[in-house]
């Protein structure tokens, strides 16, 4: 596994120790946990294709989460102030993600995979 790989799945998890400590916020309501549960889906789906997917599908399944964590991220801040730590998180995951995806299609587009 190379190091963007690494270092992204090293982001995802410490998204996923922000939406588990969030979770533990008193006084949460039910839309928030239920956001909170659609992000930790969608953080996990992630974390599993990067360690399981090849370079080639690895771009549209990033895509596509990238995607998924924007809108719920977007839904965090419009629902919590309370969340304002895993949207800062997701935010910050969601800029690595493009710069992986980046470079993932420039070593495919050049012949490097």
């Amino acid at each position: 596994m190379d190091t963007s790989k690494i270092k992204t799945l090293q982001q995802v998890n410490a998204a996923i120790q922000s939406v588990n400590q969030a979770r533990l916020v008193p006084n949460i309501t039910t839309e928030e946990e239920e956001l909170l549960e659609d992000v930790s889906l969608t953080l996990h789906e992630l974390q599993d294709n990067l360690i399981l997917k090849s370079e080639q599908e690895l771009v549209d399944a990033i895509s596509l989460s990238a995607d998924k964590l924007s809108v719920l991220t977007e839904q965090i801040k419009t629902a919590s102030d309370k969340l304002d730590s895993v949207s800062n998180t997701l935010q910050k995951l969601s800029t690595i993600l493009g710069a992986l995806v980046t470079i993932i299609s420039t070593a495919i587009s050049s012949g490097l995979i």
